[in-house]
Order: structure tokens, then C-alpha cells, then sequence
């Protein structure tokens, strides 16, 4: 396993921490001692679990988790007294526990503050007067916690000056002296007022820029934002902090949203109560409003508009009293995406039933393609005494900024932040619906879950900048793919999801399936490295009209499993037997973990002799496992379930502690034990096989660590330094199974080993197969000709022993000379 340098950890913005197998921390980075409170100089080497109070209180229960499901566990917390949440990220690892600190706070913040500008708006939806309006969005703000102290202040009636309308928090006495300001004076808010432009100052800064200024000693930071209707500056809004304000992005915009409601409310307050003071004046007071107003005849002729509604739809100036609506090019829709047609329009609706539309939300799309979200309320208008209306009134409001932001956190809520494609919980929610769709219609889907080999070696060997490049390009793949009936999103990790809907027939989810594994498998491109992957698929098909969405994902999951386990035969079908065989597999973990605390396992030895002599050289040690209930459960059974749900390090351990204390009771004969790839890639492996020699006693010299050629599949050269460790260790090292990997002749004289075993496979027809022979011979000349003795394994028969002695292969081992048997037995063996 490649290192991955610090410097690429220590440049990340997310927390970085990783734990070995015995919980110790082995690296922090430094946005991690910052999310912690940790600092890596002290805690390095120490155990995780003298830091949970530190860390976080749900830490430990969470990891625990993580450890027992193998799988990636997530949770997220509030800190109060740093006001932020984090979402921690833990996964498990080969040699220990990778956590992912990433802060949510901006996310969560902007949603808060969204769903507080809805409350704003209704507060001031029923604030009549411009003093109404400017207490309510004070106070609001003053008890949210935003601002200690705020203040509102408008053009004064003469234009010269701004006038004081309405404060909270601040003493009346600081306030006096600002009741009226001159707007050319030097002042915070005259000069926020006459740039148009948000002022954004510390206390310290305030008092520099503006010396004659008199503030109460609580004020640490101030925001004052000008209040713009129509285009021109109306007044100031102000809000002091008792705390200095970093004023991030998503608070500067929540602040300028209250702003602009203010702004809003202000003129909506300030025409009406014009309107009360002066009918005569309505027309230029409908113009100054924000909301577009439009009157329609009883023939559906557009008889009146004011000027914001002129702006809206680019109606140009005109002294027709009949102003000309041409909505040529333009296109609405309502809010679920469904055509609107004019026939079908709120206002045309009010006048046809004679009922008010109230808040309907429109799409509306310009001939030019710009696209704009519109709030419109619609109603019929009666002369007295009449039961027909004569005309229809309709405002609309211009609510595109707020629609906007709406998309971007219902984005957020249903889109991987990575890849852009659909969440885990947007995926279930698309299963469920196409299910729902595809009952009424009787017509099948089909749910797909596909995942990619050797992601994780990749990930840990050259970073997590260069993984999620190779996540982002796989999920363009997929979505080159996507189509009407096709929905796409990321699972978790490198697990992706498909969803095919409808679907033609199982055959045509197996051929899109093989499709996929085509094109993830394309050399993938990633900061330099050209990686080349495979990847496996699940699919599942709805058995029956009740099928739930989350069974059929989970189905697929289970396909996925079996196609992991056959490496290479293409995508997996659910079916019962897949359940099944996954159900045994789920109840053998469970039985295994019992097993190895009760102390159900057992050992069995196999000699490994010498093929001129026949006298054991070496035993080997085989666990065997008779359950009280299922009986005699086959190694080639319960070793690769054991490999796969995360007990093999535990096994393994127990088996090398057992072989050792064994073999110390016997009289100079070395013991042969097994190593699975998983054990032998974990960093600390030399150290548990030190202490397995100390807790026994057994010298290192008699003790031979069996290790396949897989194990150092992906990296010979670091699988060369791990052996070089072990050999260090002064013990013996046989290459397993040869022959049936990837090594090659060549690579044996890269590797420092003792022993080559020969797998049974070539044994087999040795003494029939001449080709088999010469390759067998050849093995043994080039692992003479390198000092290393060759084991020849599964051998049945005489007519093998005598071929392979003559050949000059060193040992042997199989059923011929004896089967494998307790340790209390072997002298039966050894009197033969």
C-alpha cells in the first residue's frame, strides 16, 4: 500500500484522521485538529479512545458500528459553543479506520436562513404601515439572535435627509443624536445611503473611518445595508452585533434578504398609506409599486397595467389609452412543469368562475430564453349590484430569487455533492415512484447497482484527490447513458445506482448491464495516472405487485455480492437461491463470530515431507470447525465468508497464536501456517506475528508463513518490503498455490522466500500430461537454480510421488503420505 503524503492530507479543507486496527491515531491533518481540539504532536501513537470526550460523544458507538458492519458509517452533530455542524465520515480500512470531518455548517445556515425569510415574509405581508414594517423586521432579527441592536431609517419628506422611523436594542440617548442625519454628511449610514452599497465594518474600522461617531460600548461589528425600491435608495437598515462578524457568504445574503424585504415592504406600507392620503393620486402610486397589476375586460382585452407589469413583460411606453400585450415567443408553465396555456390562467380563471386564485406559481419563459418565477394573485372585480364581473385584477410578484434559492437547497438535499448525480435517499424516492408507475400500467422496472473493483487500494495508494477524479469521470460514463428511461445516481463510495424504467424484459437489463461494464471499463484518466478498473453489477426485478423500493435495492445489493464473489462472470440476476446462499452466508458470519469467542475451532496438521525419505520436514496447520448444531462447516465454506465480513484478521490471529504454542511442544519440526491477502497487507502484520512468537516461545526459525500469490496482486513491490519484514523476523516464507495467480517464473528470483508450494492443480495429471510435466520440471530447475525447495501439494497417488521425485522435487504433501489430523494423532504418522 502506497503512503499517502502528508502535505496532500494537510492541504485538504475537511478533517483527516486515520486510526490503525488497535484504535491508535496515526495522522491528523490540520483541519482536523481544528474540528478536534486535538493537536497531532500530542496524541499521535495514543489510543482514539482516551480522546472521545474530545472528539465527539456519539464517537465511539458509531465506530464501534463502522467496525462491525465493514461498512462506511456517517452521523452528524451540532457544536453550541462554535455555532457549527459537522457530518463525520468513518471507513473502515485494511490497516485500520479512515475519518472524514466535512463542516455543514454553510448548508445548514443557508437553509435555516431561507426558511427565516419565509417567516419575514409573512410577518410583513401584514404590517400596514411603514413603522409596522420596519419593527417587525427588527424585532425579528433581535430575537433570532442575528442582531443585538438594529435600527431603520428613512428619506426624510424633504429628500435632504434620513429620519430615524423605528430602532430596538440601542439607549434612546445614543439614538437622539442620529433622529435626523443630513445626507451629506459623514456618516455610516448617509453614505451607505447615497453609494447604494452594503457597509460591512468592526468596531475598530468604524471608529477609524468615522471618528466624530458615537457608539454603545457593546457594538463589536455593524451591517448596514441600503433599502432600494425602484432603483433608488428609500433609507437605511442597520444591525449592530455585540460579537465580531466574519459576515460569510451565506450571511451576508440572508442580511441582504431582509434588506430587500424591508425595501419591499417599505414601499408596498408607504404607497398604501399614500393611497389612503390621496385617491387622486392611484394611478402614480400603482406605478411606483413593485408588483405588476393588470386589468383585463370582460372580451379579455388587457385594459389597464402599471408600470412594474409594463417592465415584467416589455411592454413599451405608450399614449394609446389601450395598451398592446404581445406574448408571441413566451412560454409558462406552472410549478410541477406542466404547460400553462392562457385559457387556463389564473386571471382568465377568475373571471370565468367569478372565484379569487390565490399564490399560484408561474414559470415564465421570454422570447429570449431568460426565465423568470412570478407569484399571482388573480380576481374578479363587480360593478354594485352586478352578478357577471366586469373585469379581472391581477398583481403578480417577481419571486425569482427566492425560487432560485429554493432549487439550490432542494439540490443540495437530493444530488451528491461530488458527482452532481442523484443522493441515495433521491434514488429510493425515484424506485418507489416507478414502481408505483409501472403497477398502473403493468409494465416491469429493474434496479442496478454497480460497483468498482481495486477502488479502494487506488484510493489509499494515490489519494482522495485522485478517487474522487475517478468517481466524477465514472459518473460521466454513466450519465452518457442516461435517458428518458434511465435514472442514475451514487449510492455511497463507488457504488452507483441505475434505474431502468420501464423495462422491455430481464434479457434487456442484462444487455444495458453489460454496456455499463464496458464503458467503466475504459482506461480512466486522473491527475496524470491512467488506471484501468472492472466493475461489477447487481440487478433485481420486482417478483411481485408488493414489492417496496427499498427490498428491490436491497436484492440488488445482494445479486451484487454473489457478482463480487465470481469475479469476472458479468452482472448477477437476483433470484431465491442468491437469497438464500446469502442468508447461509449471514447466519455462518454470526455463528463464525460465536465460534472464535467460545472457542468452537480447532486445528488439524497435514505433514509436509521429504519425497526421498518420507519424514515429515514441516506440518501444516488447517483450522477445521465442528458447530454443535450445523455439524462439520467446510474451511472453503466459512474462510472466504470470514475474508468478506471483516473476521479474517481475527481468524487468522487465532490460528497463527494456536499453531505456535502447538508446534513448541514438538521436537525441532517446523509448522506451516496460512496467510490470507488481507492479513498479509496490513501494515502491523510483522508485529502480530511477533507476538505470536513471544506469547509461545516458539524460536522464529520453525515457523513458515504460507502466503499466496494474490496477496501481492496489486503492488509486488510493496508486497517485496512486507516480505523482507517478515524474513527480518527470522522466519520462513513459502509462496502458496503457485500457478494458479498472476506471478510468473521471472518474478520468483524478485521475491525472498524458502519455499515455492505447487499447486495441486499441476500435481494432478503430472504423470499422464506431458505437458503438464514440463511445466512442473520447469519450475522446479528455476527454484533450484535460486535455492528455493519446491512443495509439491495435493499428491494422491504413487504414480505423482515417484514422477515428481524423479524430476527432483524436494517435498511433498497430500492424502498419500496423510490426511490431516489433530495434534494429539500425529504420532500415528510419525510410527509409519
Amino acid at each position: 500500500m502506497h503512503h499517502v503524503p502528508d502535505e496532500v492530507m494537510g492541504d485538504l479543507a475537511e478533517g483527516y484522521m486515520a486510526l490503525d486496527c488497535a484504535g491508535q491515531i496515526t495522522y491528523l491533518n490540520p483541519a482536523a485538529e481544528d474540528w478536534t481540539g486535538l493537536r497531532a504532536e500530542r496524541v499521535l501513537g495514543t489510543s482514539v479512545w482516551e480522546h472521545l470526550g474530545t472528539i465527539d460523544f456519539r464517537f465511539r458507538s458509531v465506530l464501534q458500528e463502522a467496525q462491525a458492519s465493514g461498512r462506511r458509517v456517517e452521523f452528524e452533530t451540532y457544536s453550541a459553543p462554535r455555532q457549527e455542524w459537522r457530518r463525520t465520515r468513518i471507513y473502515p480500512h485494511p490497516d485500520g479506520f479512515r475519518i472524514v470531518f466535512h463542516d455543514l455548517t454553510e448548508r445548514k445556515r443557508a437553509e435555516e436562513y431561507s426558511l427565516r425569510l419565509l417567516t419575514v415574509s409573512d410577518l410583513l405581508a401584514r404590517a400596514l404601515t411603514p413603522s409596522q414594517v420596519a419593527r417587525a423586521i427588527l424585532e425579528y432579527a433581535h430575537a433570532t439572535s442575528e442582531a443585538y441592536a438594529g435600527l431603520v431609517a428613512v428619506r426624510h419628506g424633504n429628500g435632504a435627509a434620513l429620519e430615524t422611523l423605528e430602532f430596538v436594542g440601542y439607549p434612546p440617548e445614543l439614538v437622539h443624536d442620529y433622529q435626523v442625519m443630513d445626507l451629506r454628511a459623514s456618516l455610516p449610514l448617509t453614505e451607505t445611503f447615497r453609494e447604494q452599497s452594503p457597509l460591512y465594518l468592526a468596531r475598530s474600522a468604524l471608529m477609524e473611518r468615522y471618528p466624530q461617531l458615537r457608539l454603545s460600548q457593546t457594538t463589536a461589528s455593524v451591517a448596514i445595508f441600503p433599502l432600494i425600491a425602484g432603483g433608488e435608495s428609500t433609507g437605511v437598515l442597520v444591525f449592530s452585533f455585540p460579537s465580531d462578524q466574519t459576515f460569510s457568504t451565506i450571511q451576508r445574503g440572508y442580511l441582504q434578504g431582509l434588506a430587500t424585504q424591508c425595501a419591499q415592504a417599505l414601499a408596498r406600507a408607504q404607497q398604501h398609506a399614500e393611497l389612503v392620503r390621496n385617491t387622486a393620486s392611484s394611478r402614480v402610486i400603482l406605478d411606483a409599486l413593485d408588483e405588476g397589476l393588470l386589468m383585463f375586460s370582460s372580451a379579455g382585452q388587457l385594459a389597464a397595467v402599471n408600470a412594474a407589469a409594463q417592465r415584467f413583460f416589455e411592454i413599451p411606453p405608450s399614449d394609446d389609452p389601450q395598451p398592446k400585450l404581445d406574448l408571441t415567443g413566451w412560454a409558462f408553465h406552472l410549478e410541477d412543469g406542466t404547460p400553462l396555456h392562457l385559457d387556463d390562467c389564473p386571471i382568465t380563471s377568475a373571471f370565468r368562475t367569478g372565484a379569487s386564485c390565490e399564490g399560484t406559481l408561474i414559470q415564465a419563459t421570454r422570447p429570449g430564453g431568460e426565465t423568470r418565477w412570478v407569484s399571482v394573485n388573480a380576481r374578479p372585480l363587480y360593478h354594485p349590484g352586478d352578478s357577471r364581473p366586469y373585469a379581472s385584477m391581477a398583481s403578480m410578484t417577481d419571486v425569482t430569487r427566492q425560487k432560485t434559492y429554493e432549487q439550490q437547497l432542494t439540490r443540495r438535499a437530493t444530488r451528491d455533492e461530488l458527482t452532481g448525480l442523484f443522493n441515495r435517499q433521491s434514488f429510493l424516492d425515484h424506485v418507489t415512484t416507478a414502481l408505483q408507475g409501472v403497477r398502473r400500467r403493468r409494465l416491469d422496472c429493474a434496479v442496478l447497482v454497480l460497483d468498482l473493483n481495486r477502488f479502494r487500494s487506488i484510493n489509499d495508494a494515490y489519494g482522495g484527490v485522485v478517487g474522487d477524479a475517478v468517481l466524477c469521470e465514472v459518473a460521466a460514463r454513466l450519465t452518457t447513458q442516461a435517458g428518458p428511461r434511465v435514472t442514475i445516481a451514487r449510492l455511497s463510495g463507488d457504488e452507483f445506482g441505475i434505474l431502468l424504467s420501464p423495462l422491455l424484459s430481464q434479457r434487456d437489463a442484462e444487455l444495458f448491464a453489460e454496456k455499463l461494464l464496458d464503458v467503466v471499463g475504459a482506461p480512466i484518466s486522473a491527475q496524470g495516472h491512467e488506471l484501468h478498473f472492472s466493475a461489477n453489477v447487481g440487478i433485481s426485478v420486482p417478483n411481485n405487485d408488493r414489492v417496496r423500493g427499498s427490498t428491490l435495492v436491497q436484492q440488488a445489493y445482494q445479486a451484487l455480492a454473489s457478482a463480487q464473489q465470481r469475479q469476472g462472470s458479468g452482472p448477477v440476476t437476483y433470484d431465491v437461491n442468491i437469497a438464500q446462499v446469502q442468508d447461509r452466508q449471514t447466519e455462518i458470519e454470526h455463528k463464525l463470530r460465536s465460534a472464535l469467542r467460545d472457542e468452537q475451532l480447532t486445528l488439524a496438521y497435514q505433514p509436509i515431507v521429504d519425497l526421498q525419505t518420507e519424514r515429515p520436514v514441516a506440518i501444516e496447520a488447517l483450522v477445521r470447525w465442528q458447530h454443535p448444531a450445523l455439524g462439520v462447516i467446510s474451511p472453503a465454506e466459512f474462510i472466504p465468508i470470514a475474508e468478506q465480513r471483516g473476521l479474517i484478521l481475527l481468524l487468522g490471529e487465532w490460528v497463527m497464536n494456536q499453531a505456535c504454542l502447538t508446534a513448541r511442544t514438538w521436537d525441532a519440526v517446523t509448522v506451516a501456517v496460512n496467510v490470507s491477502r488481507l492479513q498479509f497487507n496490513q501494515p502491523n502484520f510483522p508485529e502480530v506475528v511477533q507476538r505470536a512468537l513471544l506469547h509461545s516461545g516458539l524460536p522464529a526459525s520453525r515457523l513458515e508463513l504460507e502466503i499466496t500469490e494474490t496477496a501481492m496482486a496489486d503492488d509486488l513491490d510493496e508486497g517485496v518490503k512486507q516480505l523482507m519484514k517478515l524474513k527480518a523476523l527470522g522466519v520462513r516464507v513459502a509462496l502458496d498455490d503457485f500457478g494458479t495467480g498472476q506471478s510468473s517464473l521471472a518474478s520468483l528470483q524478485r521475491l525472498p522466500i524458502d519455499n515455492v508450494k505447487l499447486d495441486r492443480s499441476f500435481v494432478a495429471g503430472c504423470q499422464v500430461d506431458d505437458r503438464q510435466r514440463a511445466m512442473v520440471e520447469a519450475v522446479i530447475t528455476l527454484a533450484g537454480a535460486l535455492g528455493i525447495k519446491v512443495v509439491a501439494e495435493g499428491i494422491e497417488l504413487g504414480a505423482q510421488r515417484d514422477v515428481l521425485r524423479q524430476m527432483g522435487c524436494a517435498y511433498g504433501q497430500g492424502n498419500l503420505f496423510a490426511r490431516p489430523l489433530p495434534a494429539d494423532q500425529l504420532n500415528v504418522f510419525n510410527e509409519r
